[in-house]
C-alpha cells in the first residue's frame, strides 16, 4: 500500500511561505490579536482496513450499504464499530480498495456512501466538502459554520508528515456525533498509519482535557486560507495523488 502521508512529497515550501508565516506571526495571540476562547481537542482519522483485519468468522460479518440498500461491503462487526465511530474507512476488498463515508440513519440502519478517492482521497466532510489532512476540523455546527477557519496558535510550526510546516490555520469542513459544545474541535489527521497523529497528540492536541488558545480568523484571512487550501477541494498535489 502506497501512503500518501508518508510517502514522497516533495513540495516541501509552497509558494508564498513567507507570507504564511508573517500571517500566522500577526495572527497569533503573542502578536497582538486576543484568543476568542479556548478549545478542548481530540483527533480523528480514516481507518484503513486491510484483508488481514478482518480476523472473525465470516458469517458473522455483517453488510455496510448505503440508502438504497445496496451492498458496498461487508465487514466484521467491529470493523463496523470502527467506521462509524469515525465516520469513514477505506476497505481492502480482495485486491481493491473502497472508500466509504457514513451518511446518515435510514429505516433503523446505518448507511454509507462511497466516495470518489480521485477528487476526495482522504474522504468528505459534512456537504460532500473534501476532507484535508492536518488543516481540517470537525465542529460542532450550531456554534461554527462550515467553511469557517480558526486559528490555533499551538500548530504554528509543527512539522507534518507532509513535508509541510503548519500556519496554524484550519477549516471547519466536517461535524461529529460526540462533538458537542463551542469548546469541542475534532483535528483530521488523515489515514490510520502508525504516527500519523504524533505531531498532534505529541502537544496534546489529542487530549480533550487539555485546553488551547484559538480565534476566528477575519473575513480576508478566511479569504486567503481558503484559497491556499483549495476549499471546498484540497491542494491538486493532494487530489491527483492515490494513497494506494
Amino acid at each position: 500500500m502506497k501512503s500518501l502521508i508518508f510517502g514522497s512529497y516533495t513540495q516541501h515550501i509552497l509558494a508564498g511561505a513567507l507570507a504564511v508565516l508573517l500571517l500566522a506571526a500577526c495572527a497569533s495571540p503573542e502578536g497582538g490579536a486576543e484568543a476568542d476562547d479556548q478549545i478542548n481537542p481530540t483527533v480523528y482519522y480514516k481507518p484503513v482496513i486491510k484483508n488481514e483485519d478482518q480476523k472473525c468468522d465470516v458469517n458473522s460479518r455483517v453488510n455496510l450499504i448505503d440508502k438504497d440498500d445496496r451492498v458496498l461491503a461487508t465487514v466484521c462487526p467491529e470493523v463496523q464499530k470502527v467506521c462509524l465511530m469515525q465516520g469513514s474507512c477505506v476497505i481492502q476488498q480482495g485486491e481493491s480498495w473502497t472508500s466509504l463515508n457514513y451518511h446518515k440513519r435510514q429505516e433503523g440502519a446505518s448507511r454509507f456512501m462511497l466516495v470518489d478517492r480521485s477528487k476526495c482521497p482522504f474522504g468528505y466532510g459534512v456537504k460532500s466538502v473534501c476532507l484535508d489532512p492536518y488543516f481540517s476540523v470537525a465542529a460542532d455546527l450550531e456554534y461554527f459554520k462550515v467553511g469557517e477557519v480558526l486559528f490555533v496558535p499551538a500548530l504554528v510550526g509543527l512539522q507534518l508528515p507532509t513535508g509541510e510546516t503548519h500556519d496554524g490555520f484550519v477549516i471547519v469542513r466536517d461535524k461529529g456525533g460526540h462533538i458537542k459544545g463551542p469548546r469541542r474541535i475534532d483535528f483530521f489527521i488523515g489515514y490510520s498509519q502508525p504516527t500519523a497523529g504524533e505531531v498532534f497528540t505529541n502537544k496534546g492536541l489529542g487530549d480533550k482535557k487539555k485546553s488551547f488558545d484559538f480565534r476566528r480568523a477575519d473575513e480576508n484571512e478566511t479569504a486567503w486560507v481558503q484559497k491556499e487550501r483549495a476549499y471546498p477541494g484540497i491542494k491538486p498535489e493532494l487530489q491527483q495523488q492515490s494513497p494506494f
